[in-house]
Formats: C-alpha cells, structure tokens, sequence
C-alpha cells in the first residue's frame, strides 16, 4: 500500500509541474492530503514529500512534457488498485470484527456456563446438605 500512495503523489506531483496554477493548488492539496490524513498514516508514515517532490522532479527533468500522456493513462489506474486496496481491507477488517465479535461472544457464553454451572453446583450441594440433614433427624428418632 506504502507503494502505491508513494507512486501515485508522484505522478500528482508530475502533473503539478504541467498544469496552470490552480490546478496545481489541487495537485498539492491532494499530495498534502494523502500524505497527512490520518486514515492513511499507517501507509504514508514512511512517506517523506521531499522523496516524493524529489522523484517527481527526476521525472519531469527525464521526460519532459511527454511524460504527462503517460501518467494521465497510468494514474487512474494506480487510483483503482489503490480503491481495490482498500475494498479488500474493508472486507478483511469486516471478517477480522465478526470473528473478534464471534470469539468474544464464544468467551462470554463459556464464563457465563462457568458461572451457571458454579451457581447449580452450590445449589446442588445446599440441596445435598439440606437432604443430609433430614436424614440425619429422621436417623436420630430411631
């Protein structure tokens, strides 16, 4: 994942060099966000903007204007593995909630029959104790 928020505020970063200047605000904004928004901190940490800037510069001095056609084919792809990406982690997380939901409840239910079974148990022995006592009164009249 670290890769592909990587590459692709690279390519924005390209297309900043590209564009006119409000666009490019919009470029910078959308690198900015990436990179700072907490949802994505576990995958952008890693991420310096000088690296990203300094690519993206190695980039537009390689390539020159050309480069943009490239870019504007390969980002929307970059963007779609990158949704994918997080479409599976939302499905793994789902799977990861109901079996932490599952195995909560599994444990519940065992200390709650700990419990029950503790409960009849003393119950049972009362009961037991109790019964003991009546015979031991009837045993005594003899």
């Amino acid at each position: 994942m670290q890769n592909n928020f990587f590459d692709i505020c690279v390519q924005v970063t390209v297309l900043s060099h590209f564009v006119d200047s409000e666009d490019q605000k919009t470029c910078v904004r959308l690198v900015n966000t990436m990179l700072g928004e907490q949802e994505f901190q576990e995958w952008t940490k890693g991420i310096d903007p000088k690296e990203v800037d300094h690519t993206a510069t190695l980039f537009v001095n390689r390539y020159g204007p050309g480069i943009v056609t490239e870019i504007t084919d390969k980002l929307p792809k970059a963007m779609q593995t990158l949704m994918s990406e997080f479409e599976y982690l939302d499905l793994v997380n789902d799977i990861a909630k109901k079996e932490l939901q599952h195995q909560a409840c599994e444990e519940m239910y065992q200390e709650v029959e700990r419990r029950f079974k503790c409960m009849l148990g003393e119950q049972k022995k009362e009961i037991d104790e109790l019964k003991w006592e009546e015979l031991s009164r009837g045993n005594k009249k003899l």
